[in-house]
């Protein structure tokens, strides 16, 4: 199981109810404090794997917007002319922080299977889908966050990212809506059964 953006929703839906003691479960949180909470809570569960670095398509360092609202921090600048933007001074509120980037790929390209991959990243899922590369192949079942409106600058929404996974062979099975966002679920048709 792998978590990216763990640190949204502590404790939320994130599909660690589908692991047992000796899953190995991978959480990925750029935000520092966000983090320590993470490396707090899981210090003592060797299974779980908690990294500082935030996934995207790109490797180095990268700027980091850390909002008022910590949960709507993102490696894309907030939009603040996109309608759900534009009134919330609590994203529009940020301070630029550097943060460690990696791949999906060169992260955990050595395993041979993610049965449940999550996205909750604000806006930079596309990339992160982008840059797992072949390993994309050999995930189960992808929970992932699209926004509706462009909340992020030039961030892929829905769309983009439907095409990409179903190009990859992953069809939609579940979405739930949510104001300007959805949770939705996509399944890889090698592994339905």
């Amino acid at each position: 199981m792998v978590d990216i953006g763990a640190g949204g929703y502590p404790g939320g839906n994130t599909g660690h109810s589908r692991t047992n003691d000796s899953t190995q479960i991978y959480l990925f949180e750029p935000g520092a404090a966000a983090f320590k909470v993470l490396q707090s809570k899981y210090k003592d569960s060797p299974n779980y794997f908690v990294s500082n670095k935030a996934i995207f398509n790109k490797v180095g360092t990268l700027d980091f917007y850390l909002t008022k609202k910590k949960n709507c921090s993102s490696l894309l600048e907030p939009n603040e002319k996109d309608i759900f933007v534009k009134d919330r001074s609590d994203i529009r509120t940020y301070e630029i922080v550097q943060v460690e980037c990696s791949t999906l790929e060169q992260e955990l390209g050595h395993l041979d299977q993610i049965d449940y991959l999550k996205l909750d990243t604000q806006g930079s899922e596309y990339e992160i889908l982008q840059s797992a590369g072949d390993l994309l192949d050999r995930v189960v079942e992808i929970q992932c966050e699209v926004e509706h409106t462009e909340m992020y600058k030039e961030q892929k929404l829905e769309n983009d990212i439907n095409e990409l996974l179903t190009e990859r062979g992953f069809k939609q099975i579940r979405k739930h809506k949510v104001g300007n966002h959805s949770d939705v679920w996509y399944i890889n048709t090698k592994y339905q059964k």
